[in-house]
């Protein structure tokens, strides 16, 4: 019989919350760090910080942190929302407690998939996501052996959203693709995805200034098949210096906006920004967080000023790097397989 190695996972579900509420079906532990149980098993548990440390609120003596472990087969509750695995609770290095899900990584991805890509969408597609989320958490694990946590459950890493994001279509995606990873040169793979290419993925090197070379760009014309690949937005200078300044460039007016580097794949690299006399220059990633990154969909764009007010026209979702995610569904609708999908976006790697 073969054994099954898992893989856990520590996921930042909250940070600087001051209280919080763990609940389940069947009574849990609660732990200290060193695994002794500080009270009776219980269904219901309030955990706060105070000045002396994180403690069962009313009840007793505080500590450095909390390990919150389920009865076998059992979800946590976390202030409502359902979670497997357990919970540890840490005082934030900032303010505030940090709620830590510590899960299997197959378990987790029941909870990402869903999240990233539509369960409406075709099996394989989901099964290229699952590959992809899979790969990228346990590289991100490869390098986060001396911090708290390995991910955070929002877009800065991937997108977690827990029992109550799982679908049934997403789970079979990834039970179907159970332990698979991307390789290159006989390690983990940086497996970066984004919403749609606009027709031509980016070199990883002109978004991050990171030569990968399996992030290059490749052309990428399932992604420009897709609705809503082209866009359009309008806003005026004092949008885009208020947005700028928000971010400590103290500029008092936009005399002049030019991209100042268009890449092969036709993104904006550089943003040149004329003001005050004086010229400041941000890569195009940057100008697109920084000024909306809902609108300004992706660094694909063509500019057209106006007096003060600025146009764009633009194609594409997100920061073009690795899997595009409609591209992926276009190819699935085609007939192509996960294994496809993956080794079209990701050049020279090995699916093992």
């Amino acid at each position: 019989m073969r054994t099954v190695v898992r893989e856990n996972i520590r996921v930042l579900l909250a940070s600087g919350l001051m209280e919080v509420r763990v609940d389940s079906e069947a009574k849990f532990e609660v732990q200290d760090g060193r695994g002794k149980n500080v009270s009776a098993s219980v269904r219901t548990a309030i955990i706060s910080l105070s000045a002396s440390g994180i403690g069962l609120a009313g009840n007793g003596p505080s500590y450095d942190g909390l390990v919150i472990v389920p009865a076998a087969g059992k979800l946590l509750n976390l202030n409502g929302t359902p979670y497997r695995g357990e919970f540890r609770i840490a005082k934030s290095a900032k303010a505030g407690m940090d709620v830590i899900n510590v899960l299997d990584v197959e378990d987790y991805l029941y909870g990402v998939v869903p999240k990233e890509m539509s369960p409406q969408w075709h099996i394989e597609a989901l099964k290229a996501q699952a590959v992809a989320a899979r790969t990228y958490v346990l590289y991100q694990k490869e390098k986060s052996a001396d911090k708290p946590y390995d991910v955070v459950s929002t877009t800065a890493s991937q997108v977690y959203g827990g029992v109550g994001a799982e679908a049934a279509s997403s789970s079979q995606a990834v039970d179907e693709t159970r332990g698979k990873v991307l390789l290159y040169d006989g390690r983990l793979a940086l497996a970066y995805f984004h919403a749609n290419s606009g027709g031509m993925t980016e070199e990883a090197s002109r978004v991050w200034s990171a030569d990968v070379p399996y992030l290059k760009g490749v052309r990428d014309d399932y992604s420009a098949k897709a609705p809503g690949c082209l866009w359009k937005y309008s806003l005026n200078t004092g949008d885009i210096r208020a947005a700028l300044n928000k971010k400590g460039l103290g500029i008092a007016e936009i005399e002049r906006l030019t991209p100042a580097d268009i890449s092969p794949s036709g993104r904006v690299t550089r943003m040149k920004i004329a003001h005050d006399g004086k010229v400041s220059v941000l890569s195009g990633n940057d100008f697109r967080l920084t000024v909306d990154p809902t609108h300004v969909k992706s660094t694909m764009f063509t500019m057209t000023e106006e007096g003060e007010d600025v146009r764009l026209e633009g194609k594409g979702s997100g920061h073009g790097v690795g899997m595009s995610q409609w591209g992926a569904y276009i190819m699935a609708r085609e007939g192509f397989s996960y294994v496809n999908i993956l080794k079209h976006y990701y050049r020279g790697i090995e699916l093992r």
